[in-house]
């Protein structure tokens, strides 16, 4: 295209030509029949109108005579053909808008129930996050109770294994002495068995008291006391056993001197 070259102008409809002149579409198509205006039928058979377009006044001026019925006829019939179709494009384009907004009103719709489900979840997240942050200071306060019980627990424990290992050496000293003084003196049988006896009732006690950390402090101390009682008592047997060898022994030393002043005498 060299410079200073119009571009040509599209085709007109014979609605837009008839808008362009300010006729009717009717007296358009009878200018084209004419040969006053220059025209073609496109694919479809509807006139399209080529610019550029006469002024209204000198189409005017140059038509010839009025149209025929038969002329008129087939003008109106060409209307009515062209409209029919025209009509038929609008009705296809409504169609086409139609599915077109009937498909945007589906993901309009499944964009809603989309955004509702996240929300539902955002919610049911949100919930989750307060019963688990209420939940996480429950439990919380649980712990803090519970190490408190097995720090108080472990106190008491290791207050009863004091009391334990001291009745347990308490017994291992009766049972040391108690062997011992079996071994040196004679003691009475029915004396004997008796202590034995305590002993074995205080010794299966203490067994028991010792698997059982739960034992109360109380329990614990009547068993020592037990005990203790039993050791005296062992004690002032063997302290008794020793006065009476004493005074054997002085008895037989008075014997034996009476003895000999008889066999000087």
């Amino acid at each position: 295209m060299t410079t200073g070259e119009s571009v040509p102008e599209a085709p007109l409809s014979v609605r837009e030509a008839a808008e362009r002149l300010g006729i009717s579409t009717v007296r358009v198509r009878q200018y084209v029949r004419s040969g006053q205006l220059r025209g073609f039928r496109d694919n479809r058979g509807h006139w399209r109108i080529v610019p550029p377009l006469q002024s209204r006044e000198r189409l005017a001026a140059e038509a010839g005579t009025e149209l025929s019925e038969s002329d008129a006829v087939d003008l109106l019939v060409d209307e009515i053909l062209e409209l029919r179709d025209t009509l038929g494009e609008r009705e296809e384009r409504v169609n086409r808008l139609d599915a077109l907004a009937e498909r945007q009103q589906t993901a309009l719709d499944r964009a809603v129930r989309e955004l509702n489900q996240a929300q539902a979840e955002r919610d049911a997240a949100l919930a989750r996050a307060t019963s688990s942050e209420s939940e996480g200071k429950r439990l919380s306060a649980l712990l803090a109770r519970t190490l408190e019980q097995l720090e108080q627990a472990l106190a008491r424990l290791a207050a009863e294994d004091k009391s334990h290992r001291a009745a347990l050496a308490t017994l291992d000293r009766a049972l040391v002495l108690l062997d011992s003084t079996a071994q040196r003196f004679a003691i009475e049988r029915e004396t004997r068995l008796k202590l034995e006896t305590m002993l074995a009732e205080a010794t299966a006690k203490l067994q028991v008291m010792v698997e059982d950390k739960a034992a109360s402090t109380a329990l614990i101390s009547r068993r020592e006391a037990t005990l203790e009682r039993a050791l005296g008592l062992l004690e002032r047997l063997t302290e008794a056993d020793r006065l009476a060898k004493e005074r054997a022994a002085a008895n037989q030393g008075l014997f034996t001197r009476v003895m000999r002043r008889l066999e000087g005498d």
